[in-house]
């Protein structure tokens, strides 16, 4: 019964996401040059809160559901030209795709004018801890971390994206799927390559910690705001 109310819920998320996407595509125009912003941090860094910060904002933020399923359709397989075309009907993104490895080289060369969020935590390991808590939240039975095969059959999106977009990450932890130290590695390395890509590029990238009230100013002031457009961070999906 609870998989069956997980799957329905899940089909209504799915429909109500096209929905809206459609709807958008009807009132707006696909726009390449206006101003976007990329939030590009690891799941699990505080995306969802900037995503609540950026709506707060007036930012036309994109559905993260629509984006997922564009994910597993075709990005998995190399092909970003449907999320590129996607990405023109709204100003602001986060998660996946947006969080892969490369998804961040090919927004830039399509949106000249992007800015670029890169949310972290504290340390790696609290990153790790935090990822380790919602996947046993979400995938697991009981509490404990899920298995291949729980992951491989989680309704998320389409039965086994959860799964899969362990392949978009491009990392050797398939046989230990919560390997501590091939895990903080990955996120070392992915969030070295993303300053390395935009060094030397002042206004691009902005390395942010929602948990960090100073940052808020920060990202005001990024986004060309003032240091003062919000109160704070609106703290979302904490974990």
């Amino acid at each position: 019964m609870v998989r069956f109310l997980r799957r329905s819920r899940q089909r209504q998320v799915n429909a109500l996401s096209i929905a809206r996407h459609e709807a958008v595509r009807l009132w707006c125009r696909p726009d390449r040059n206006g101003e976007k912003v990329f939030c590009i941090g690891r799941n699990k860094t505080g995306t969802t809160t900037l995503a609540a910060t950026l709506r707060e904002l007036g930012y036309r933020v994109a559905p993260q559901r629509r984006a997922e399923i564009i994910a597993d359709n075709a990005c998995l397989r190399g092909d970003f030209d449907s999320l590129v075309d996607f990405c023109g009907y709204y100003e602001a993104f986060q998660d996946a795709p947006f969080s892969w490895p490369g998804a961040y080289r090919v927004l830039d060369r399509e949106f000249p004018n992007a800015k670029f969020l890169l949310s972290v935590r504290d340390s790696p390991d609290q990153w790790y801890e935090s990822l380790l808590r919602f996947h046993a939240k979400m995938f697991g039975q009981g509490g404990n971390l899920p298995t291949m095969e729980d992951l491989k059959k989680a309704e998320y999106v389409h039965p086994g994206f959860i799964y899969r977009s362990q392949a978009g990450w491009g990392h050797a932890c398939s046989q230990s799927l919560y390997d501590r130290g091939c895990l903080v590695q990955s996120y070392v390395d992915y969030n070295s390559s993303v300053e390395r890509y935009f060094s030397g590029r002042p206004g691009k990238l902005l390395i942010i910690n929602v948990a960090r009230p100073q940052d808020c100013e920060r990202l005001c002031v990024f986004l060309g705001r003032g240091p003062k457009c919000i109160d704070g961070f609106p703290w979302e999906n904490k974990t």
